[in-house]
């Protein structure tokens, strides 16, 4: 065995490595994403019993029709312009200092700074 030789076999050695190593972690990442994923579906799971639960009550309670909650659920998709069962987008109101457009995401207008009171509870503020 030559001096090639020997640095050929070394080079394949690392690379082999540096394969099973990659490998290694793509494994540890697909387990971190499967675990991350179960948590997400039983979140999502418990979601739905709450809104059931919720919804049942509020039937009882209040009389209301599911006609009603139908039509409430299309309502507030459609505030991002697009009918497709997600609650996705920020809506855009009127900035009462400046008339232009704010994200409710904000808690003050980007352009004028004015406070915006409206500010969605139920998203991040940015």
């Amino acid at each position: 065995m030559d001096l090639f030789d020997i640095a050929w076999n070394m080079r394949q050695s690392q690379q082999i490595n540096a394969v099973r190593s990659d490998a290694s972690e793509a494994q540890r990442q697909v387990r971190d994403s499967n675990v991350r994923v179960a948590e997400l579906e039983a979140a999502v799971a418990k979601l739905q019993l709450i809104a059931q639960a919720l919804w049942e009550i509020q039937q009882e309670r209040g009389g209301i029709e599911e006609q009603a909650l139908i039509d409430k659920v299309n309502e507030i998709d459609l505030r991002d312009g697009r009918l497709d069962g997600k609650l996705s987008g920020a809506k855009v109101r009127t900035c009462s200092g400046c008339n232009r457009p704010v994200n409710s995401r904000h808690l003050r207008c980007i352009y004028c700074g004015a406070e915006n009171p409206e500010a969605d509870v139920f998203r991040s503020k940015g």
